[in-house]
């Protein structure tokens, strides 16, 4: 296939309220402690959290949940804007989907500053600066849709 290099690009949002990325997250992770999964073919959901253990499939319940995030990450992260299916999730630092293709979009609050970051990986650097231009357009980027979507959309989400 060619050369294994692989572009990045990184961009932000500056005077994202950190109670706005605080609500995003608390709606596309799961509660427990399950940091890292992979999507099977079939529905199932592999907990890849430990690498240093053999991964094990999810619950049927905890499956579900986790399925449910991935639906509302694909409506941002959507086929009409060159998203593949995301077929694994980490969320040790923000929330890093990894996209069939081999994209990567890692969307994390800053851990000082009132921002909201993004960092994209692709195959090449015109994808991975569209990843980024996707997100952080003004006014209607990806991320904005997201902090519209957890926040003024959801004011009594609990």
């Amino acid at each position: 296939m060619g050369s294994f290099a692989r572009a990045s690009r990184t961009g932000r949002i500056d005077n994202f309220p950190v109670s706005a990325s605080q609500a995003i997250l608390a709606n596309v992770i799961p509660v427990g402690d399950t940091v890292e999964v992979e999507f099977g073919d079939a529905g199932g959901v592999i907990d890849r959290s430990r690498v240093d253990e053999s991964p094990v499939r999810l619950t049927d319940r905890v499956a579900q949940q986790w399925q449910e995030r991935k639906m509302i990450l694909e409506r941002f992260f959507s086929s009409s804007r060159g998203f593949e299916e995301i077929v694994r999730i980490n969320v040790l630092d923000g929330m890093r989907m990894y996209f069939r293709n081999g994209d990567v979009a890692h969307v994390r609050p800053s851990g000082n500053a009132p921002q909201l970051r993004i960092y994209a990986n692709a195959d090449s650097q015109a994808r991975a600066d569209e990843i980024v231009n996707l997100a952080v357009c003004e006014p209607d980027g990806i991320l904005r849709q997201l902090e519209r979507e957890f926040t003024i959309n959801k004011e009594s989400v609990s």
